[in-house]
């Protein structure tokens, strides 16, 4: 997935998990799933990575 495909998929995804349903989750919650989404990208195949 290219770097601005990603953003946008992040950007939406943050979106959805700053929802009030069914749960939302804190800034730092979010980040920190971003960083061990990143992570998983470089040490994965990114067309093995399904966002």
């Amino acid at each position: 997935m290219a770097n601005p495909e990603l953003a946008i998929a992040k950007a939406s995804f943050s979106a959805l998990l700053f929802r009030k349903e069914p749960v939302s989750l804190t800034r730092p919650e979010i980040e920190a799933f971003h960083t061990l989404l990143h992570d998983a990208i470089h040490q994965c195949s990114p067309a093995n990575v399904q966002v």
